[in-house]
């Protein structure tokens, strides 16, 4: 008997489907319905994952974006939000507007953050300064670890 190039592939265990049967085989009752719940579960996946995507917010940012900076205009703090406001501005296509509210070491800039919508729009510049006012005055009127979010690290300084 000549083996042909399919009867060769499937002796192999390589087949084009997911199943290797037989040639000339009927699957099994159980695989039947198996393949059925399995078809369904899948429906139903993809169901789910479409609807979660339609609930999703669309993309960020909608409208501008403030950039509070705790120190005064002109100093190596602002003048580094101010760049990175003008590249976000760039990448976004939306304003991100930059404020300076310095005072209390950084505390009032922090207070306003803190005090602002919590919808993602407000977002603070700032140096370790803020962590440092916390332990040395426990009366600053906030708890930066439980009001605020770490985002990133923006840069580096050596000291």
């Amino acid at each position: 008997m000549r083996l042909s190039t399919q009867n060769a592939l499937m002796v192999m265990g390589v087949t084009k489907g997911f199943f290797l049967l037989r040639r000339g085989a009927r699957p099994s009752r159980c695989f039947e319905k198996w393949s059925v719940g399995l078809r369904i579960a899948l429906v139903m996946v993809l169901v789910l994952l479409a609807s979660t995507a339609v609930a999703q917010s669309g993309p960020y940012p909608t409208k501008p974006v403030r950039v509070i900076v705790g120190f005064a205009p002109g100093g190596g703090m602002d003048i580094a939000g101010r760049l990175l406001g003008q590249k976000m501005t760039e990448l976004w296509g939306k304003s991100v507007l930059v404020e300076n509210r310095p005072g209390a070491s950084t505390g009032i800039a922090t207070r306003a953050v803190i005090e602002a919508v919590p919808d993602g729009y407000t977002v603070l510049y700032n140096s370790n300064t803020m962590v440092v006012n916390q332990l040395m005055n426990p009366n600053a009127g906030y708890d930066i670890e439980r009001e605020l979010l770490p985002v990133i690290n923006v840069a580096w300084q050596p000291t």
